[in-house]
């Protein structure tokens, strides 16, 4: 299921993870669209509520429970019964890339997430889109949305954080590309 690691590679892996770089895209994202509809509120309280949902997401759906040591997934709530699928770690990455700030501190969730997507390849190399509560595979077929989810989130870290830190995020952004093309995209 997942690779056992050893005391000291877990401490290795636990004080390389918890140094995060600065952002260089902190949240919130100040940009001004010159087109569409204009909403009716300040931008100091959409990013008041923005805020207030990623926490809740937070709260609500991140957990560590059933995973292996050092990562987080995403869960599902009560009547898929807090299982983890593919998308929602997907989903997860670019969340948390995108919240990014000196608040929200969010490159070591982002790693775990990773890690967590890489405890779970099928034989293809891709994630399983379907894992149980407690770390068992459902179902080891892979989702393409998902994998597309992952690598985009993958690409925005080497923007927000560079990719010369414990993960080299650019390179295995490329990898997973090259998975996504050779075997999910049919070729003509």
């Amino acid at each position: 299921m997942y690779k056992e690691i050893s005391a000291a590679a877990m401490s290795l892996l636990i004080m390389v993870g918890s140094v995060s770089a600065s952002p260089a895209h902190p949240f919130p994202h100040s940009t001004t669209y010159p087109f569409g509809v204009k909403p009716q509120v300040t931008r100091e309280s959409m990013n008041q509520t923005v805020q207030v949902a990623y926490q809740d997401w937070i709260n609500r759906y991140l957990t560590k429970d059933g995973c292996p040591p050092g990562t987080l997934r995403i869960q599902r709530v009560k009547p898929d019964n807090y299982d983890t699928v593919s998308e929602g770690i997907g989903w997860g990455m670019l969340i948390t890339v995108l919240m990014d700030n000196a608040k929200n501190n969010t490159q070591t969730t982002f790693n775990q997430l990773w890690e967590y997507y890489r405890s779970f390849l099928n034989t293809s190399g891709l994630m399983a889109w379907h894992i149980s509560k407690d770390g068992k595979f459902i179902n080891t077929e892979s989702a393409t949305e998902a994998e597309e989810n992952v690598a985009k989130a993958l690409l925005y870290a080497d923007k927000q954080w560079g990719s010369d830190g414990a993960v080299n995020y650019r390179r295995q952004a490329k990898e997973l590309i090259a998975k996504i093309m050779a075997l999910e995209v049919e070729k003509n």
